[in-house]
């Protein structure tokens, strides 16, 4: 062992064991029935120590110069390792924080009327546009009452939000497969952010959502409850 590490044994067991200044044993008080003489003898006769058993010398701290500075080390190291792992952390969450702020002070794209699109734009349009803009697009049928009062209250939210890109697109031409269309799911609303679909509304208007699309107003209200509007 070398001067150092004894130097550091020296110091963890001082450490351990806990400040002695007299080097004495408390006294204790003579049990009820025994005077301090028969004390004294008993002090002086042998007493019988338990020997360690098997499990007892495999379970436990380390004992000896070597068992002791090993316990130390070991958790020195898990320690440090925990310190490494909250740095790394810290860092981690400044750079993610610095990330979101740099976004959101970016310029965002403006909009402010609602965007006719066809089968090609469809996909494109979910893909491509900025993942801060809210994508709402309208499965339209032109002989549905209730489409076209939808449109209506769209192209008056879309100047109040022109940070939200309202969409339509007749149905028919959403679907690749028109078979696949069922007309009295319409009109259909869908939002997307940052090309992932977050809602989807069948029968908007026909009561199923508790709202009416000929009420620009309910529709806002309704939609800012969604928390779909930017």
């Amino acid at each position: 062992m070398s001067a150092t590490d004894e130097r550091l044994l020296a110091a963890i067991t001082r450490a351990m064991q806990g400040p002695d200044p007299e080097g004495e044993e408390p006294r204790r008080s003579p049990s009820p029935g025994q005077s301090e003489d028969d004390e004294e003898k008993a002090k002086d006769e042998p007493t019988e120590v338990a020997q360690p058993t098997i499990s007892d010398r495999r379970s436990g701290p380390q004992t000896g110069p070597k068992g002791v500075l090993a316990d130390y080390r070991h958790s020195t190291q898990q320690q440090a390792q925990k310190e490494e792992e909250t740095e790394e952390d810290k860092a981690f969450l400044e750079a993610y924080r610095a990330k979101r702020l740099a976004d959101l002070q970016k310029p965002r794209p403006t909009f402010g009327w609602v965007k006719d699109i066809g089968q090609d734009e469809y996909v494109s349009i979910i893909d491509t546009t900025d993942p801060l803009i809210p994508v709402l697009i309208h499965l339209s049928d032109q002989a549905n009452p209730a489409s076209a009062a939808l449109h209506t209250a769209m192209t008056q939210l879309a100047s109040k939000y022109p940070h939200t890109l309202f969409t339509r697109i007749p149905a028919v031409e959403a679907y690749a497969d028109v078979a696949q269309l069922d007309p009295i799911s319409l009109p259909t609303l869908m939002v997307y952010r940052a090309g992932a679909l977050i809602e989807t509304w069948l029968r908007i208007g026909h009561g199923s959502e508790g709202i009416q699309v000929d009420d620009p107003d309910r529709v806002e209200a309704f939609l800012l409850q969604a928390d779909v509007l930017a």
